[in-house]
């Protein structure tokens, strides 16, 4: 094993996992405004679509974080294993892979269950009838 080779993968480690908990912190507070929402009786449209926008972006950015936190992740086990040697940063590893995993698969879940289940309002009619 070499030293450089320890230092690269502990940069990795800790890349990835610093990547997943970002991606977890984001999708709480998505989590958390999307309840927020819910729960606050808004008088102006304009404030629950800002949230609304809120919750798609946090989420957005906690997919995208945590995809290449668990790729980051992916690649320092890889090159643990390549090493044959059991390191220290093993642990960290895996840590990350489920903390940068978790977020994507939330937001997954929390996409499908939302284009599943849809507005929970019917469609508006028409103002202008065709043919007049």
């Amino acid at each position: 094993m070499n030293i450089d080779s320890s230092k690269k993968n502990k940069r990795l480690a800790t890349t990835g996992l610093i990547l997943g908990i970002l991606s977890f912190g984001l999708l709480i507070l998505a989590g958390l405004s999307s309840i927020w929402i819910k729960l606050a009786h808004f008088g102006e449209y304009q404030a629950v679509f800002s949230f609304v926008y809120l919750v798609l972006l946090t989420s957005l950015v906690s997919l995208i974080l945590g995809t290449s936190g668990c790729m980051i992740s992916i690649i320092a086990l890889i090159r643990i294993r390549k090493e044959g040697i059991h390191s220290k940063t093993l642990p960290t590893v895996i840590i990350s892979l489920f903390l940068g995993g978790l977020g994507p698969t939330f937001v997954l879940i929390y996409l499908a269950f939302v284009l599943y289940f849809g507005p929970s309002t019917p469609p508006h009619p028409p103002l202008v009838t065709p043919g007049f």
